[in-house]
């Protein structure tokens, strides 16, 4: 306070204070402490962890968000005792000098159990004579913030605000507007039951995940996984994960809420084009196959994982079932991660180890592998070797164990990567894995 124009402002700048929730009850003991604050800006504040209000039992519905048993968590994992909630600092309601307290802007979500703090806090200033205004903003519940107003389209749809309930599935789990999949907010959510790992991206949940664990005595239970055209149905209450895409560069997941005769509806949130009011869940049409094959024309594809043939002489190429699966299984080859199985970046990765001893770095997707490597390295001593590009088109013929590397196409949505295995007269013949139609 005393030291602002070394912050660049002019000393008669007004300094205020604000948070939400219990950001709140934090800005406000800060009010109680330091003097010559100018105002506070109060957001759905958690004033009294006694939690006396009557809010409290009125919302007492996991849709609400602050649940009880959150309540109790939050209390048990932050103070020592009950000396500690009784705190004025902490439960401020128990401060009895309100009186110099700086003007004073609450703002309330309707549907919260922390509601009737704020009113609470208000009757408190009144008599202390504080300034003070009470906003109340209906429909939404605690954590609205930011405040609608933000609204954005999606072709001729008004998106839903961020924050902003856009739906109730299986009784009792809400879904809340994510505003656009460009929005990354960066502030974390509790709730108690079962809970798994963090993932680095929704799509890593393939690989990374094995169990949940129970909140409450720390049980484990097993994650069973069914790959996309396994002959398992899809199951009420599974976890649907999505591979990485063109629209979904982190992929994406969805729980299932309902198996139907040929399609299943499942709730999610922040999927590309569903951000608009009750939108929270779609259906997807599935096809169950009898056997673990699936047919390209007259054609039966070999099932995923098959042996499909061997190039040049030892290296071995594998089915993917069909170019849209996507497995997140990494396949290691002594130690080293080949890439996912089985992909045609995988076969590359392991054609290149088995006959160089070299290995590549690590690509977004096949096409990229033109811009984004300029050398190979040798695994046992890590010597470098520079990549020689050669345009398709120029003038410099075919050579025999180079990579054939396919831009984006509508029927390569990634590229596509092939080894050369053999230089003919006016051909090539090439060896690889998930090349569409084979």
């Amino acid at each position: 306070m005393e030291n602002k124009e070394s912050f660049g402002v002019d000393r008669t700048a007004k300094v205020g204070v604000a948070g939400d929730s219990a950001g709140a009850m934090i800005s406000t003991s800060v009010c109680q402490t330091v003097k010559d604050i100018d105002f506070q800006i109060l957001v759905y504040g958690w004033y009294d962890f006694t939690c006396a209000t009557p809010s409290f039992k009125e919302f007492t519905n996991q849709q609400y968000f602050v649940t009880p048993e959150l309540v109790d968590w939050c209390i048990k994992n932050a103070f020592n005792d009950g000396f500690d909630i009784n705190d004025s600092r902490i439960s401020v309601f128990r401060n009895t000098s309100l009186e110099k307290l700086p003007p004073t802007l609450l703002i309330v979500a309707e549907l919260d159990p922390v509601r009737d703090d704020s009113y609470t806090y208000k009757e408190l200033l009144d008599k202390a004579g504080v300034k003070n205004k009470l906003v109340l903003i209906k429909g939404v519940l605690h954590r609205f913030f930011p405040l609608p107003g933000n609204e954005q389209t999606y072709g001729n749809l008004t998106l839903a605000p961020y924050g902003a309930l856009v739906g109730i599935a299986s009784t009792n789990v809400s879904a809340y507007s994510n505003e656009n999949d460009t929005i990354i907010s960066n502030e974390s959510n509790y709730l108690y039951g079962c809970v798994f790992d963090r993932v680095d991206a929704a799509n890593d949940m393939w690989s990374q995940l094995s169990f949940v664990q129970q909140v409450v005595d720390g049980k484990c239970f097993s994650l069973k996984k069914y790959q996309n055209g396994s002959k398992s149905p899809p199951k009420n209450e599974s976890l649907l994960i999505y591979s990485l895409g063109k629209d979904m560069p982190f992929g994406h997941v969805s729980v299932i809420v309902d198996v139907l005769n040929d399609s299943i509806r499942v709730a999610e949130q922040n999927f590309h084009a569903y951000y608009w009011s009750s939108n929270y869940s779609r259906q997807i049409p599935y096809i169950m196959k009898n056997e673990n094959q699936q047919t390209y024309g007259n054609s039966t594809l070999a099932p995923y994982g098959a042996l499909v043939g061997i190039a040049s002489t030892n290296v071995s190429a594998y089915s993917n079932g069909n170019d849209t699966i996507i497995s997140n299984e990494s396949n290691c080859l002594y130690v080293k991660d080949m890439y996912m199985r089985w992909q045609c970046v995988e076969y590359a990765r392991r054609w290149l180890f088995i006959r160089k001893g070299c290995v590549f770095d690590s690509v977004d997707a096949a096409n990229d592998m033109w811009s984004q490597l300029s050398f190979v390295q040798r695994v046992v001593d890590g010597k470098c070797f520079s990549l020689k590009k050669y345009q398709n088109g120029s003038k410099s013929p075919p050579k025999n164990e180079s990579l054939l590397i396919y831009s984006l196409g509508e029927d390569m949505p990634f590229g596509h990567v092939s080894v050369i295995v053999d230089v003919l007269n006016d051909s090539i013949r090439v060896a690889e894995q998930n090349f569409h139609a084979y």
